[in-house]
């Protein structure tokens, strides 16, 4: 292969080819870095209206930091280190207030400890923050960061999440799925895995009608999983998609999402993770097909469906163009409702990352 000389410097022509590419990314690094502490962060979430996201276990192993987001689509830049006398107490609620201007920058949610790590998700239509984990789901106002639900289920609440038009709220708790009405709360039905399986995620179709489960074998070297989908009004079965082809690892819930629907219901992304690395499958929606694999330990799409972000790449899916790239270590990606924007974490920091046109 050819090298380029400059110098004291050696490239090979892949090397620069890399380089070129890299100096024409669309997807840039902006805002502050926000260093994390070594707890468990299953997701991040984004509200609908783009004015704050929420980080569980930001500052402990029992808290939920909820993050402002400016009208220009700035953030504060947090501490590493934070105590109670970093914060101002309003009516129970925990603010932290930017120095340089003295305007909230964000909203701290204790909860009791748990190692094992909260998940969060942002109701479509108002923004109505619900948290999972131990035994029950928290639901905060965000109006004013007060909690007016409490809902117990059973232990090890993992996941929760609202269907897009907000009339349900789905959990999943020891590999079961819960579904509730969301005007009072009220279950309304259940759905069991089959024999010898666990649910390791859900997610709900962009028109509400259907609830797509990931399902695993829970048999030890034999962690093969596969897409369900079921009836969103009353948890009926519609179809069941055929079995990857790569097993999952020994605990298949560490981070979310692991299912999404595509904005258009087409497709299905599906995270598959590993004891060491991951891989993400694009699958039709109707019978399994794959259509596309990336390396990664999690996706997400843009609400529009015009970005996919998986394996440490941003794609425009009229074309599968890569537009740029960020860190392949990434653990749980969301992508801003109201701007091209997408926020990655990973075991040591959180970054923002704007997507130019």
């Amino acid at each position: 292969m050819r090298l380029i000389r400059q110098g004291r410097f050696v490239l090979t022509a892949v090397s620069f080819l890399s380089l070129a590419v890299s100096s024409f990314s669309k997807v840039k690094q902006f805002g502050p870095v926000i260093a994390l502490r070594p707890v468990t962060i299953k997701n991040v979430s984004y509200a609908t209206s783009g004015k704050y996201f929420a980080l569980p276990n930001f500052i402990t192993a029992g808290s939920v930091g909820i993050f402002f987001v400016s009208s220009s689509g700035e953030i504060g830049s947090i501490p590493t280190r934070l105590s109670d006398r970093n914060f101002s107490r309003t009516a129970g609620v925990f603010y932290y207030f930017n120095p340089k201007d003295n305007k909230p920058a964000m909203v701290y949610i204790p909860l009791p400890e748990l190692l094992s790590g909260y998940s969060v998700t942002f109701a479509p239509q108002r923004d109505t923050l619900a948290i999972a984990g131990g035994e029950k789901i928290f639901i905060y106002d965000a109006n004013d960061w007060r909690q007016i639900k409490n809902i117990t289920i059973t232990a090890n609440t993992t996941r929760v999440i609202y269907s897009p038009d907000g009339k349900y709220l789905a959990a999943l708790a020891e590999g079961i799925i819960y579904v509730f009405e969301t005007e009072k709360y009220t279950l309304l039905y259940k759905i069991t895995p089959e024999q010898s399986h666990l649910f390791a995620d859900i997610t709900f179709s962009s028109n509400n009608e259907k609830l797509a489960a990931l399902e695993y074998k829970s048999v030890l070297m034999d962690q093969t999983g596969r897409v369900r989908v079921f009836f969103s009004k009353d948890g009926s079965l519609d179809r069941n998609l055929p079995y990857l082809s790569d097993r999952f690892g020994p605990t298949p819930n560490r981070n979310f999402p692991l299912i999404s629907y595509s904005p258009r219901d087409s497709a299905i992304a599906v995270t598959v993770e590993k004891s060491f690395g991951g891989k993400v499958f694009l699958i039709k929606s109707n019978d399994g097909t794959v259509l596309r694999e990336f390396k990664g330990l999690c996706h997400a799409f843009s609400p529009d469906g015009s970005l996919f972000a998986a394996g440490g790449k941003v794609y425009a899916t009229s074309t599968w163009t890569i537009l740029g790239g960020f860190s392949s270590t990434a653990t749980s990606l969301t992508f801003s409702p109201t701007e091209r924007v997408l926020v990655v974490v990973t075991s040591e920091n959180m970054k923002r990352y704007r997507i130019e046109e």
